[in-house]
């Protein structure tokens, strides 16, 4: 009679010591007797060493590596930029529809020419964006690809080049999917145009060159 009373209270203990340990599990998300921990938010196991906060630089670490803030071809842009001059800032308008901030800027030394373009709220993950100089008779010259060169949502082109700037007068920006031929010029893939004539403006003087260890980007003769 008193061993099946032992038993009883020992059964009783050992769920009191079962349901504590459960619940304390629920609330806090850790086993007591394993180690064992979990987020409580999203329910993943984490190790016995690990905490809600080493989970979050655990899903960081798992992440795709992200673009600097400041790339070689971001630090070549900011040089060509510097070059460039505020009268010769040029916003394009777009030919279909759109709010996005579309600039080229203009700027010439040492017998060089220099040229950066930037585009803030374009959408291209399915385009292929080009810009492109027009003279007067139609002629047209890719000046490159824009691409997105640092950690911002701007796409951003910039070359040196030893080409004659000055008798252009329209600037263009192309957008063409990325399955098609975009080595071409056509008109019919213009988004966003400009003319200007900043002939005057793009007087060559003496001025010490960019020095960089990128290639320089050149306007195909």
């Amino acid at each position: 009679m008193k061993l099946r009373k032992y038993v009883s209270y020992i059964t009783l203990v050992m769920m009191f010591i079962f349901a504590g340990f459960g619940s304390f599990y629920i609330i806090t998300g850790e086993n007591l007797v394993t180690g064992q921990k979990r987020d409580g938010k999203s329910g993943n196991v984490l190790s016995e060493f690990d905490d809600k906060d080493n989970l979050g630089k655990l899903a960081v670490e798992n992440k795709a590596p992200e673009k600097p803030e400041y790339t070689e071809e971001r630090m070549f842009f900011d040089q060509v930029v510097s070059k460039t001059e505020d009268k010769t800032s040029l916003q394009l308008e777009a030919t279909s529809g759109g709010d996005a901030a579309v600039f080229y800027r203009f700027g010439s030394n040492n017998k060089k020419y220099y040229l950066a373009v930037f585009a803030s709220g374009v959408t291209s993950k399915e385009s292929t964006l080009k810009a492109w100089l027009l003279d007067d008779e139609g002629q047209d010259k890719e000046v490159g690809e824009l691409k997105l060169i640092d950690n911002t949502d701007t796409y951003k082109l910039a070359i040196e080049t030893d080409a004659d700037l000055s008798s252009y007068t329209k600037a263009v920006i192309t957008a063409t999917n990325k399955e098609e031929d975009s080595e071409k010029y056509d008109k019919v893939n213009v988004v966003y145009s400009a003319d200007f004539d900043f002939s005057k403006e793009l007087k060559t003087e003496e001025d010490p060159q960019i020095q960089n260890e990128l290639p320089n980007e050149e306007i195909a003769e």
